[in-house]
């Protein structure tokens, strides 16, 4: 994600980035826990809008905090 730790290049602006990371893939996820109580009974649509979830929301928030602990962890380093 970063080639330098967040602290060391330009933080602000990274920290910024990774905010609105962040909160675009919580967005996915709730947005897709709503949409699941409408289609519970619909095991088809269930099933797409949990893959939907795992794949736009959980996979990248699990990329982006495991990016974050790298940086953090770079950072201590330091």
């Amino acid at each position: 994600m970063h080639s330098k730790p967040v602290m060391e290049a330009g933080g602000g602006e990274q920290l910024r980035h990774l905010a609105h990371e962040l909160h675009g893939h919580l967005s996915v996820i709730s947005l897709g826990l709503e949409l699941l109580e409408g289609v519970r009974d619909d095991e088809d649509q269930f099933r797409e809008v949990l893959t939907m979830i795992r794949s736009d929301g959980l996979g990248p928030l699990k990329a982006t905090v495991a990016a974050l602990l790298k940086n953090a962890r770079e950072v201590q380093q330091v």
